[in-house]
């Protein structure tokens, strides 16, 4: 067992690991644990390779803890999506915990063990583990949104959230209760045995009631629309680095889960949770792309972009199909680490104390600093789905699922919010090169972590997107490996 846990284990015991040297190290000297933080993320990486390799060479599914979690190619492709986007978010970290003077003992670690608790949650085939790693992410999460004390904006994203996040947890422990109540099991699998055998679980009520509870947690959580409320606040609030933690691995997490929930323990009832999940989807992708319009600071931007995103991935979990669910976590994989690399450029872009988030901050940038109006530009196109970048061949197998589940109304209306979230993707890009800035701007130097987080960007935006096989490959052997 302890081998098939390595990789949480590693992101618990380094975070762990941290807070010991913190007591040894000189306050001066704390730098380097953002760095062995880094280390362990890495190191999660490499370990779930490893046990991915053992997959595929016959070792098959192991269900841990009596049954209560599993290690099989979802639960190793979110462990790798998890530790990764961990990562990225430590090397947007180190320019912004100096210009702060943040100690970085317990932000780093709490990047770590939000990470594990994400990787626990992808892992869960048993209601009761589910909710402990939401609520391990989820306490991260509302400290990390703090992580500036003395800012103000940022004490009131991390009160938003943890007030909207404590009510909506309320929502998923009651609808956990209700289904077990109605089943008289917390595991997934014998759920979904007792749904067969009744799919009204014995009740008219509790199993429906239960299940739009929990839909109301998972979409809050992956901050669809109308529970979406929270995240442009918290975004804009939250330190940067952390947004692109939220943004990228919070809402792989609730996605993936997600998934494993409604095709593992609800099949049977797919014709009530699809409807619901239909117009989560519709409104996730509408409303996303007509408000983020009208934004100006471009962290509310983006975070009204990820919701619309949002709406896209969720698509491949409505389509209930292989195909659907391969193209669910290539379009993650591509999402965490493009959105988190354009946080990357606006974490690039912060002076001192100024972080310069307004789209009038870009002007002229394309002559002032080119390299990284060059990588900014390829994100919003990425994030567009213009070809060849790697967002188009994301979009293309998410909506061509749609299509095949037959879907199409809901993948036509994706389209034509790919077309409207153009406006606001381009006019970054127009404001960079073709508008002369105000005054004279100054930034901060980028710093190697930081460009290399950018540079990783970059490469998947344009090697993947003209050889997308590989990531395909993987991502279709992890789909194949859900429990059922």
């Amino acid at each position: 067992m302890m081998r098939l846990l390595a990789s949480q284990l590693c992101l618990g015991g380094v975070g762990f690991l941290i807070l010991l040297l913190s007591l040894v190290l000189p306050r001066g000297r704390r730098q380097v644990l953002l760095w062995v933080a880094f280390v362990g993320a890495v190191a999660a990486i490499i370990l779930s390779a490893m046990l991915w390799r053992e997959r595929q060479m016959g070792a098959g599914t192991a269900m841990l803890w009596g049954g209560m979690a599993v290690t099989d190619g979802l639960s190793i492709f979110g462990t790798i999506l998890f530790s990764g986007a961990a990562a990225l978010a430590l090397m947007l970290s180190e320019p912004f915990l100096r210009a702060e003077g943040i100690d970085p003992t317990e932000y780093s670690a709490i990047i770590l063990f939000a990470a594990c608790g994400m990787s626990f949650f992808a892992a869960t085939t048993n209601l009761l583990v589910l909710f402990l790693g939401l609520e391990t992410l989820s306490i991260a999460f509302y400290i990390l949104a703090g992580s500036r004390r003395n800012d103000l904006r940022s004490d009131e994203a991390a009160l938003k959230y943890f007030l909207l996040g404590a009510f909506c947890s309320t929502f998923l422990l009651y609808g956990i209760a209700l289904i077990y109540g109605s089943t008289g099991s917390f595991d997934l699998l014998g759920i979904s045995a007792k749904l067969r055998e009744n799919p009204l679980g014995g009740s008219d009520l509790l199993v429906p009631a239960g299940m739009a509870l929990l839909l109301v947690g998972f979409a809050f959580k992956a901050a669809l629309v109308p529970f979406h409320v929270w995240a442009p606040d918290v975004y804009e609030g939250a330190p940067t680095p952390i947004t692109a933690f939220f943004a990228a691995g919070g809402k792989a997490a609730a996605l993936v889960v997600l998934l494993r929930v409604l095709s593992t323990g609800l099949p049977e009832l797919r014709g009530s949770w699809v409807p619901v999940l239909w117009v989560l989807s519709a409104l996730s992708m509408f409303v996303g792309s007509v408000v983020a319009i009208a934004q100006t600071n471009i962290k509310r931007m983006l975070a009204y972009s990820s919701i619309s995103h949002a709406g896209y991935i969720s698509l491949g979990v409505l389509a209930g199909s292989s195909l659907g669910t391969m193209a669910l976590l290539f379009y993650l994989f591509v999402y965490v680490v493009v959105n988190s690399a354009a946080f990357g450029v606006v974490q690039a872009m912060r002076n001192g104390d100024q972080e310069n988030l307004e789209l009038s901050d870009y002007a002229g940038l394309g002559t002032r600093r080119p390299w990284l109006a060059a990588s900014m530009a390829i994100f919003m196109l990425s994030l567009t789905g213009i070809p060849p970048l790697v967002g188009f061949a994301a979009k293309w197998y998410i909506f061509g699922a749609a299509v095949q589940a037959g879907f199409v109304g809901l993948a036509v209306l994706g389209v034509l919010c790919s077309a409207i979230s153009a406006f606001f993707y381009l006019r970054v890009i127009v404001i960079m090169y073709m508008r002369e800035p105000e005054g004279e701007a100054t930034w901060q130097p980028t710093g190697p972590a930081l460009g290399i987080a950018i540079g990783l960007g970059v490469a998947v935006a344009l090697v993947i997107g003209i050889w997308p096989a590989w990531l395909l490959s993987l991502a279709q052997s992890a789909a194949e490996a859900i429990v059922r």
